[in-house]
């Protein structure tokens, strides 16, 4: 460690003596945004040494932010809640690749469409709470619950509108006309593959 010189403090009593330190300036840590990508071809498997549900990919996806080649690095867990029948909500633990573009660095994990990202519950619960026009639909949550889900669905939904709109001028490809709330797995994954998807509340309230 680097001192200065000494500097001195004159008071009226007495003369202070101190030294201050010089921290050597350390190089920054980069460290780049994590993204997602979603696939529609896939296999679960179960496996039954570690409790988890592995997501095998069988399609190819490129980067979604530059189109580069995308490479594994690592798996990573996330938990889901499911409904698997009508009286019983699971949490499943999935084990999910996740990649590293070779062009820009950024990291992208890979979700099977039966996920939003962001959200624990999966994308058929979602769909029915926020399609229901009861005060109390047909799925077994508290009512907290199904009031988040939908304060989330009508903060997002003018944001979602306006990104398949940019999908369409910037690729040429038309999901305008599919109601987000009818097809919100296809919603997802178009957005999500075009690197548009909010990831904070704060991106709702700008353009995409």
């Amino acid at each position: 460690m680097l001192y200065n010189q000494y500097k001195y403090v004159n008071t009226i009593k007495e003369k202070i003596k101190c030294r201050t330190a010089i921290k050597p300036t350390k190089a920054k840590h980069v460290r780049h945004p994590k993204t997602m990508i979603i696939i529609n071809d896939f296999i679960v498997e179960y496996n039954t040494k570690i409790g988890f549900y592995l997501i095998v990919s069988c399609e190819t996806i490129s980067c979604p932010c530059c189109s580069g080649i995308l490479k594994p690095r690592g798996k990573v867990k996330r938990i889901v809640i499911e409904k698997p029948n009508e009286k019983l909500d699971e949490k499943r633990t999935y084990v999910l690749q996740r990649y590293i573009c070779n062009k820009c660095k950024k990291c992208h994990r890979e979700l099977p469409n039966f996920i939003v990202p962001y959200k624990r519950h999966c994308t058929d619960t979602i769909q029915t709470i926020i399609t229901s026009t009861e005060k109390h639909p047909d799925v077994n949550y508290e009512e907290e619950t199904v009031k988040r889900i939908r304060t989330w669905w009508t903060d997002v939904r003018p944001y979602i509108i306006g990104a398949l709109l940019s999908i369409k001028e910037k690729y040429d490809i038309d999901f305008t006309y599919l109601d987000p709330s009818q097809n919100l797995a296809k919603i997802v994954r178009a957005l999500v593959n075009a690197n548009l998807w909010p990831c904070t509340r704060s991106v709702l309230l700008t353009d995409p």
